[in-house]
């Protein structure tokens, strides 16, 4: 049962997303509940022409801290330096590793 489910969620999470972006999940390394985290859970930033990109700041991992048991975040924690680009039609365009902290335009 539980693969089912898990099984559902990919192909939610693949309706979610673009060819593009399904390419580069695969590419980085950045799974499919990895993703679905990240929009459940990341925090949004509006980058302009509608889109917006989502990432885990110190704060939202605080929150997907408390939200997760104790060894599930501890298994995510390392792979929490990621962030996807959301389009104005609501899909995921591209993800990627953040090396650096996303800074604001000034």
């Amino acid at each position: 049962m539980h693969q089912d489910h898990a099984r559902t969620r990919e192909i939610d999470c693949t309706s979610l997303t673009t060819r593009h972006a399904r390419i580069r999940c695969q590419q980085r390394g950045i799974s499919g509940q990895l993703l679905e985290l990240l929009l459940d859970h990341g925090k949004e930033r509006h980058v302009g022409h509608g889109a917006t990109i989502i990432s885990f700041p110190k704060d939202a991992r605080e929150r997907l801290r408390r939200s997760l048991p104790r060894k599930a975040y501890a298994a995510l924690d390392s792979r929490l330096n990621v962030y996807a680009i959301v389009g104005a039609n609501g899909q995921v365009m591209t993800v990627g590793h953040r090396y650096q902290p996303l800074r604001d335009k000034h």
